[in-house]
């Protein structure tokens, strides 16, 4: 079965949020596909590591908008934007904890929102 490149991305999210540490050999297994499959869509690891972050920025900006934090009492917007954000919170703590996005000159600008 071939896998397009934002079902690889999900894979590999659902695997490094469960083991940050985990190899690109167990990422290509989880995903279905062989290392050489994978590595056609990321050249490595630091690769797929931005890419995920781009998922997971992505991800939390529609948690952002879909929440409606500018509607009702702080406590309901709060209640709004967990709900919203919670289905990708394992990505997220993957993604705060992995220093390689952060360790560079210029830091990702959807990180500011």
């Amino acid at each position: 079965m071939a896998m397009d490149r934002d079902q690889v991305l999900r894979s590999a999210a659902a695997l490094l949020s469960r083991k940050s540490t985990a190899t690109m050999d167990e990422v290509a297994r989880a995903a279905g596909i062989g290392r050489a499959t994978l590595h056609r869509h990321f050249a490595g690891r630091d690769a797929l590591v931005r890419a995920l972050e781009e998922l997971g920025i992505h991800a939390f900006e529609v948690a952002f908008d879909n929440a409606r934090l500018d509607e009702g009492t702080a406590v309901d917007a709060l209640r709004r934007l967990v709900a919203e954000a919670e289905p990708n919170a394992q990505l997220l703590a993957f993604l705060v904890t992995e220093n390689q996005l952060f360790e560079v000159v210029q830091v990702n600008e959807g990180w500011a929102r």
